[in-house]
């Protein structure tokens, strides 16, 4: 398993549009908004998500998709999340989707 962390790319958006039947494929999931890990097997198939929404500077909601148990590693899970900025943004950030 291969971890990678940033922007979520276009195949674990499809991956999360597909088994979860919520359409993804209009949000943009970039920093400060969301911090986002995934793993992708030898093949290069997305076998699990784990991104984190933050609708406020204090909050966040945990959002995991996991096909293959071995993609959970100790790498994932103890992944540092970016700390709040210095100033507070405001209360209600517009939303990821467009």
């Amino acid at each position: 398993m291969k971890v990678e962390f940033g922007d979520l790319p276009d195949d674990a958006k499809a991956l999360l549009t597909e088994r979860l039947r919520i359409d993804f494929t209009m949000c943009s999931f970039k920093a400060p908004r969301w911090f986002s890990a995934w793993a992708r097997d030898d093949a290069g198939s997305v076998m699990g998500i784990f991104a984190i929404e933050f609708p406020f500077w204090f909050e966040g909601k945990v959002n995991i998709l996991v096909l293959d148990p071995r993609c959970l590693s100790r790498r994932v899970l103890r992944a540092p999340v970016p700390s709040p900025p210095d100033s507070a943004p405001p209360a209600a950030w517009p939303s990821p989707c467009r």
